[in-house]
């Protein structure tokens, strides 16, 4: 790193400095990164079995939400589908002279 005085374009004195790339690298770089996790991982104790199974826990509660969700949103998904009427079949419907069936059946839905 080099630090110099130089007259600014204003004539004010400014103060530059230059940093080479080598020394960001040595600083910055996927070495230095390494050597960092290196650091906290050796100072690190170990979980005990208690942490471990806690973590356990949370990660398997968090799995069993995420795939009750899925389902929710699949029935949901395949209860909606089951009442509305499809566009090719109210297609087919209006070619006949009648209507959705659905709705025939349902009656006119209010919203």
């Amino acid at each position: 790193m080099t630090v110099t005085r130089a007259d600014g374009r204003d004539g004010r004195s400014v103060i530059k400095t230059l940093i080479r790339v080598s020394d960001l690298d040595r600083a910055f770089g996927l070495a230095a990164h390494a050597e960092h996790v290196q650091r906290i991982r050796e100072a690190a104790p170990p979980l005990t079995r208690e942490q471990t199974k806690f973590i356990a826990q949370v990660f398997s509660d968090h799995l069993l939400e995420q795939d009750a969700k899925r389902r929710r949103e699949a029935e949901a998904g395949t209860a909606s589908e089951a009442m509305s009427c499809p566009s090719s079949m109210a297609a087919a419907s209006r070619a006949h002279g009648r209507g959705c069936p659905i709705l025939a059946s349902t009656g006119p839905l209010a919203y």
